[in-house]
């Protein structure tokens, strides 16, 4: 078990920010800034969780994995692009985004997010298991009463 005090406190490292490609819209004044720390990283597979904070925008964003989100602070709305629905969240809220989504982020004022990222399991390993339920899983005997 790991209790992290102050999550300022305890970062591992930086990660990428947003690509410039995929920005739609922000301030020429103040464009958008992101920050993003490693604030946990698991010894037993590739989940990570993250400290991220953004300044107002606009911006797309493809999920490679599973993300759990707490909002800790300011306000969002987004596009999700594959159900063709909007969506919004602010502090205090969870968001689940799934592998695969397709979302337009517009952030409405300074945001601050806790975030899980998870692998997931592979598509070859959920087959792999399939087969070995409907073969091996059928042949084990059952105890004797």
């Amino acid at each position: 078990m790991k209790v992290i005090k102050s999550i300022a406190a305890a970062p591992i490292g930086r990660v990428a920010s947003i690509p410039r490609k995929d920005i739609l819209a922000e301030s020429e004044v103040s464009p958008i800034q992101t920050h993003c720390e490693v604030i946990h990283a698991s010894d037993q597979d590739d989940t990570k969780a993250y400290l991220w904070h953004c300044t107002p925008g606009r911006f797309n964003w493809f999920y490679g994995c599973d993300e759990d989100v707490q909002v800790l602070e300011g306000r969002a709305t987004f596009y999700d692009m594959r159900r063709r629905e909007h969506y919004s969240a602010q502090a205090g809220d969870v968001i689940f985004f799934e592998k695969g989504d397709m979302i337009t982020w517009t952030i409405e004022e300074p945001f601050k997010k806790l975030a899980v990222l998870r692998p997931g399991i592979p598509m070859v390993a959920r087959l792999a298991k399939f087969v070995w339920d409907l073969t091996v899983g059928r042949l084990r005997l059952k105890p004797a009463l």
